[in-house]
């Protein structure tokens, strides 16, 4: 059951797409059997979303939500079903993106805005408030009416699973519309078609091209042979870029010696490690990409793994792998709060950079979509993009550790001061344009508290 990364929750089998019937890697199944212990759709290893038919009101809506919250806690969980339009402007065809389920309450619930992002038309549905309607003729100023959302999303916000609300408008919440509510389930059937079919499509997608890897170095002669044999000795076909941020000792004459083999892309002068690696990708061929650091290398099976992950887990636009540490030649253990995790980790990424550059492997689209690294932060550039993409998609997660992550040397990023004023600089970016009101409060939590590191620390300075 852990494979599950996605779930669908249908009130009624006539609402059910086909594409979430009969689709590989998808299973349908009812909740009754489920409570009845019928597991058989989880034997195929190969399924990752699972589409529950709960049967319609209050009581399916929460029985179904505690199941899935006991037994699966996927990353993402979507209701798709009918809807009862209150507004005007909402007419019977539309789809609706329910973007709050109080109707006292025009800010979203934390998760609800959060729609997978391979659905590519999502930004185009209109995004409504669902009211705590509990029974058909009460009157709410809502702008929809329904009989499932609600109760789920207040369930999944409490454990923290994101949560999606899709919804068909059926009727109009009176008499006449509500009897002729059966005619609609065939169009319904195909809006959910068109608009999941991109999603369904992606599983058990493969990347059948070299990976492009970009490898930012400056003054790494001693470490830069390691990191580029490693790329080198993948079991799968890459593409190696090393850029060469202006170094000055002998880096370029250790690149000469892979001859071809090869990508050297030069700077002139020395512009950041962010710079260094955005204009990798600027040069990279894939629509795939990954990092590694010149003073980190690779095991030979890494890429191999984090694809074998990737056509299981398609749904995962940035995977990354386990790590070792070494310090001054060591071998270091990690605390808990350092071990990686898969799925939203927004909430986590605030505390701390929960992504390592040397360890990802992600979509090149996904990588342009937020500018790449922040040119103007000499560190904590990575905490700044990872933030940002946390905030709005799942991180893959493979626990092969196929990174060794070297530390203890004098010019490392990391042993620079102050790097707690970088975090504020990203955290007051996001804040400022945060419309979700859930967001927004934990941010303003770990800004006042990131200033107050900071605020200390010139006070232990001054005296």
């Amino acid at each position: 059951m852990k494979s599950i990364k996605l779930v669908f929750l249908v009130a009624l089998k006539q609402e059910v797409p086909e594409c979430l019937m009969l689709s590989n890697n998808v299973a349908c199944v009812s909740l009754k059997a489920l409570f009845a212990h019928d597991y058989r759709v989880f034997e195929d290893s190969n399924i990752s979303v699972l589409t529950i038919i709960t049967g319609v009101g209050k009581k399916n809506s929460q029985r179904a939500s505690t199941w899935v919250c006991e037994h699966l806690h996927p990353y993402h969980v979507i209701n798709l079903g009918s809807a009862g339009s209150q507004r005007a402007s909402l007419t019977i065809g539309q789809l609706v993106i329910v973007g709050s389920v109080d109707a006292h309450s025009y800010s979203p619930l934390a998760c609800v805005d959060r729609v997978p992002h391979c659905v590519t038309n999502s930004k185009q549905l209109p995004l409504v408030s669902l009211g705590t309607v509990e029974f058909i003729g009460d009157v709410s100023p809502s702008d929809c009416v329904d009989m499932e959302a609600y109760w789920q999303a207040q369930l999944f916000n409490l454990h923290a699973i994101a949560f999606s609300s899709v919804k068909y408008i059926t009727d109009f919440n009176d008499t006449a519309s509500l009897k002729a509510i059966s005619m609609q389930w065939p169009e319904l059937r195909r809006a959910f078609e068109q608009f999941f079919s991109p999603l369904v499509q992606a599983l058990g997608a493969s990347i059948n091209e070299p990976i492009s890897v970009i490898i930012p170095t400056y003054n790494r002669a001693d470490f830069i042979q390691r990191s580029v044999t490693s790329v080198l000795d993948q079991t799968v076909p890459c593409e190696c870029i090393v850029v060469d941020d202006g170094s000055t000792d002998t880096t370029l004459d250790v690149l000469k010696t892979f001859d071809t083999n090869i990508v050297v892309v030069k700077n002139q002068k020395n512009q950041g490690v962010s710079f260094a690696r955005n204009l990798g990708v600027l040069n990279s061929k894939s629509s795939w990409i990954a990092f590694l650091d010149s003073d980190d290398c690779w095991e030979p099976t890494k890429l191999e793994k984090q694809l074998h992950y990737y056509h299981h887990h398609s749904l995962f636009e940035i995977i990354q792998c386990d790590e070792t540490w070494i310090y001054e030649g060591k071998l270091k253990e990690k605390k808990a709060y350092h071990q990686k995790k898969e799925g939203w980790l927004f909430d986590e990424s605030l505390a701390r950079c929960k992504i390592s550059p040397s360890g990802v492997l992600m979509k090149r689209s996904l990588f342009d979509a937020y500018g790449g690294f922040n040119t103007d932060f000499e560190a904590c550039e990575d905490y700044d993009l990872w933030c940002q993409i946390a905030r709005d998609y799942p991180i893959g997660f493979n626990q092969d550790c196929g990174l060794t992550k070297y530390a203890g040397h004098h010019d490392q990023l990391s042993a620079l001061p102050f790097l707690d004023a970088y975090r504020v600089q990203t955290l007051a970016r996001l804040l400022a344009k945060e419309e979700n009101i859930s967001y927004q409060l934990k941010l303003q939590v770990f800004l006042a508290y990131k200033q107050r590191i900071i605020d200390l620390g010139r006070q232990k300075r001054t005296f």
